[in-house]
């Protein structure tokens, strides 16, 4: 299990709502009109990977 901590890059779109660029907003608005995805900070864990591999 690898946790995902929100780095700089993550922020354009799973930021601060008012931080989200308009051209942004306006796709994530289209493609996931019920997304709650945002608000997150620097360092915040935006989840976790766990892969499994059969040997």
């Amino acid at each position: 299990l690898k946790p995902i901590i929100v780095q700089a890059p993550c922020l354009g779109c799973h930021g601060a709502v008012e931080n989200i660029g308009p051209d942004v907003k306006l796709i994530l608005n289209n493609k996931y009109p019920d997304d709650k995805a945002t608000g997150y900070q620097m360092d915040d864990l935006r989840g976790a990977v766990s892969i499994q591999k059969t040997l």
